[in-house]
């Protein structure tokens, strides 16, 4: 009984292997060195900031993030944000109010500031998750602050 099995698991394997991964749909990978190029080929933008989209894949969206000051205080009724700080240092304000907010797009919402709210240190290797409908707000502390965000549809 185990002899097919093995044989089974196998095959499965070898066929894993034939496909590859650049073939497999929704497949992303993003090299370090290639990385560091895009972040630095971004142009800075009149906010200090620039924003590259690496991948969109329907329910989930790869953007790379370079700051150099605070960007605005942000809230997304649908989607949660993931990101992983890829150099620098700066702060996450999440939570608490939005101030003065304005909507930019259905269920998006920008502000200048955050009322309330906990600051959370933030450094190179850091990852952090914030959940849909949570007020948040990336204030780097000096230089380029660039980090690659995951935002997922979350219903």
């Amino acid at each position: 009984m185990r002899k097919p099995m093995k044989s089974w698991l196998a095959m499965l394997s070898l066929c894993a292997v034939a496909v590859g991964a650049a073939e497999i749909p929704g497949f992303l990978r993003l090299r370090g060195a290639d990385l560091s190029a895009r972040f630095e080929a971004m142009p800075l933008g009149q906010e200090n900031f620039a924003v590259s989209l690496a991948g969109d894949f329907g329910s989930d969206l790869v953007v790379l993030v370079r700051r150099m000051g605070a960007g605005e205080a942000e809230w997304h009724e649908k989607h949660a944000d993931v990101f992983f700080v890829r150099q620098g240092k700066g702060t996450l304000v999440i939570g608490g109010t939005l101030v003065d907010a304005r909507e930019t797009g259905p269920g998006e919402r920008r502000a200048d500031g955050i009322a309330g709210g906990e600051r959370v240190p933030l450094e190179e290797g850091d990852f952090v998750r914030i959940p849909a409908g949570i007020s948040h707000q990336v204030i780097p502390a000096e230089g380029p602050f660039d980090y690659v965000v995951l935002k997922i549809v979350v219903e």
